[in-house]
């Protein structure tokens, strides 16, 4: 099979055509291919080509300028005002827990190792010279960190203020993004550290459940603004905005309900986890972006979260808006042109193509249809229609804009006879 006569076909898989920026095929992949779930491949290659120029550019950063920068003096009650229009269950912080300060300053977001659990549960042991070593690059990405946030302090002449920052915890298994705000409120001592896990959710009777990274960024918190941070943890489980972080090996709470309810087989479970669109929801980063967003806006992220689930709305769709509205209002064409160089205009046409659409089973949420085998390519509706985008607060208010967030079903794509050959006999 000639690759090379391949490369300019948006209907074929990264991970054959550039597999030295995406990865070789592999081989759930390869199994995907050719049973069915095709789209599934091209779509999750379009997501990556949006991580590769958010991971390898200052992208995160430079959203969240922004969207400090066009608030800057704004009445944000006008905001609250059109939210509230959007959906009735959306609610705003109350006056003591909004950000009441328009000085507000971002930080260059920082990646540290996932380092043992032991070391965050004790953190004495960490001056223990045995560990030191194993310890080194975390700890000076936590004083390089350090650094930049007592800049933003000694810099200031107001009483009050705000720093954000996106922090990432990254091990052999991959790695997840968390947001962190820190408020400073003059002399009263009343500072406080709000910790946004996307992957946090709570399962009732006042009960609390951490994702594998919380303690881990509630440790880098509490070294980098000496607080203990609280955490955003009063969003239910079935609400919750990435409640596996895209992690196959994190079943969803609708899987976890199947087995319970024994209507699942180990084969079903398999296709189920590793094609439904929570294993598609690797935006964490943008996550994190999206909850910074609600609050500079004093949108509580619960109530909206509660809303989208309320209304059957997977959060997954709302994220995708999100991403696309950026990526229009920002006119991150350029963006990826000068990333990937010569063959910019292809991967331009591949992600327009491909990042507008889900793989999914259920249009409902229900549970019948969230454990169905039978998934196809839907297209974002909104996302195909022209929006005037004024503002960077347009995109937050068109992601969860209620009425307006369908997805209709639209024809699979075929899998090219030569890539079946090749690899499906």
């Amino acid at each position: 099979m000639n690759i090379n006569s391949l490369k300019k076909n948006v209907d074929v898989p990264l991970s054959i055509t550039y597999p030295d920026i995406v990865g070789e095929i592999d081989e759930d992949e390869t199994d995907l291919m050719c049973n069915g779930a095709y789209d599934l491949i091209l779509i999750e290659n379009a997501s990556e080509i949006f991580r590769l120029i958010a991971m390898d550019t200052d992208l995160i950063e430079s959203i969240m300028n922004i969207i400090i920068k066009e608030n800057k003096g704004k009445d944000k009650t006008l905001y609250s005002k059109k939210i509230l229009r959007l959906d009735k269950g959306i609610k705003t912080y109350e006056p003591d827990k909004a950000i009441t300060s328009n000085n507000i300053y971002v930080v260059d977001s920082h990646s540290f190792p996932d380092v043992e659990t032991r070391y965050i549960l004790e953190p004495k042991i960490i001056t223990d010279p045995d560990t030191f070593e194993e310890l080194k690059e975390y700890l000076e990405t936590i004083r390089i960190a350090r650094l930049d946030i007592q800049k933003i302090k000694d810099g200031q002449k107001n009483d009050r203020y705000s720093i954000m920052m996106t922090v990432a915890l990254s091990g052999d298994d991959g790695g997840h993004y968390a947001s962190l705000i820190y408020e400073h409120h003059g002399t009263s001592g009343d500072d406080r550290l709000y910790l946004f896990d996307s992957m946090q959710f709570n399962d009732g009777d006042d009960k609390r459940s951490s994702s594998g990274y919380t303690h881990g960024f509630k440790f880098i918190g509490l070294l980098l603004f000496n607080i203990k941070p609280k955490v955003i943890d009063d969003i239910s489980m079935y609400a919750s905005l990435q409640i596996t972080g895209g992690f196959l090996e994190n079943e969803s709470a609708f899987v976890n309900d199947g087995i319970e309810k024994k209507l699942l087989d180990d084969r079903t479970v398999k296709y189920l986890t590793i094609q439904n669109t929570e294993s598609q929801n690797h935006f964490c980063y943008m996550w994190g972006i999206w909850y910074t967003h609600l609050r500079v806006l004093n949108i509580d992220v619960a109530s909206i979260s509660e809303t989208l689930y309320k209304n059957n709305i997977d959060p997954f769709i709302v994220i995708k808006r999100y991403i696309w509205y950026i990526y229009i209002y920002l006119n991150l064409k350029d963006t990826i042109k000068e990333h990937f160089h010569k063959d910019g205009r292809f991967f331009i046409s591949y992600f327009e193509k491909h990042f507008p659409c889900v793989w999914t089973n259920t249009t409902d949420m229900s549970l019948e249809s969230k454990l169905s085998l039978t998934f196809n390519r839907y297209e974002i509706k909104s996302l195909r229609s022209v929006k005037k985008i004024k503002n960077i607060d347009d995109c937050l208010l068109f992601s969860i804009d209620m009425k307006d967030i369908d997805i209709d079903k639209v024809k699979n794509t075929t899998i090219l006879p030569n890539i079946k050959h090749r690899f499906c006999s």
